[in-house]
C-alpha cells in the first residue's frame, strides 16, 4: 500500500471516528432535550448553578415560560393548572430567596438602597399575589386574571432587574466581589437539591 493510500485510509478511519463521536453527542443532546421536554424546562434547569447573572436570567426565563404555559391552560385543566402553579411558587420562593438575601443587600451596600428597597417590595407585592392566587380555585373565573396580573408584574420586575438593577451592580463591584455573589448565590441554589 502506498503512502497516499495509506494516508487516504487512516483518514477515513478517523473520519469515521469523528462522525460516530459527533452522533453519540448528538444522540446524548437529544436524549437530554428529550427528558427535559417530559420533565420540563423549570425542573431539567434545577439546581442551577453558574455566575449570579446568569442564573437571574434563566429563573427569570424559567418562570416566564411557566406562566405562559399556565396561561395557556383552560378552565377545566385544573390539574395542569394546579401542578403549573406549584412549580411557578416553588421556583419563584427559590429565585426570591437568594436575590433578597445576597443580590438585594449587596444593591444596597453599593449605593443602590433606593432601588433594592424597591425590588424587595416587589417581591412583596408578588408574594402577596402567589397567596390570593393559591386560595383562588383554579377553575374559578377570577383565576386567569390573577395569574395574567402577577405574570405581568414579574416580566415587568425581571425586565428591570436584567437591564437596570443588575448591570449598575456589575459595575459597582470588584471582579471578586463579583465571585464571592456568584459563590453564595450557587450555595443558596444548592439548598434546593
Amino acid at each position: 500500500m502506498n503512502s497516499k493510500t495509506k494516508a487516504r485510509n487512516e483518514g477515513v478511519a478517523i473520519g469515521g471516528v469523528a462522525m460516530a463521536v459527533a452522533a453519540a453527542g448528538v444522540g446524548l443532546l437529544t436524549g437530554l432535550a428529550a427528558r427535559a421536554g417530559a420533565r420540563g424546562l423549570a425542573q431539567a434547569a434545577e439546581p442551577l448553578s453558574g455566575h449570579w447573572l446568569d442564573i437571574a436570567k434563566i429563573d427569570h426565563l424559567t418562570i416566564l415560560d411557566l406562566l405562559e404555559r399556565a396561561r395557556d391552560t383552560k378552565a377545566r385543566a385544573k390539574a395542569r393548572r394546579t401542578m403549573l402553579f406549584g412549580r411557578i411558587k416553588d421556583n419563584f420562593s427559590r429565585h426570591t430567596l437568594w436575590e433578597e438575601t445576597v443580590i438585594y443587600p449587596a444593591l444596597r451596600f453599593h449605593g443602590l438602597s433606593e432601588a433594592a428597597s424597591q425590588a424587595c417590595a416587589g417581591h412583596a407585592d408578588m408574594k402577596a399575589a402567589l397567596f390570593d392566587i393559591e386560595r383562588t380555585p383554579t377553575d374559578d373565573p377570577q383565576w386567569h386574571p390573577k395569574l395574567l396580573s402577577f405574570h405581568r408584574d414579574f416580566a415587568a420586575q425581571a425586565r428591570i432587574e436584567e437591564e437596570e438593577l443588575f448591570p449598575a451592580l456589575r459595575r459597582a463591584i470588584s471582579p471578586e466581589e463579583d465571585v464571592r455573589l456568584t459563590a453564595l448565590v450557587n450555595e443558596q441554589n444548592r439548598r434546593f437539591v
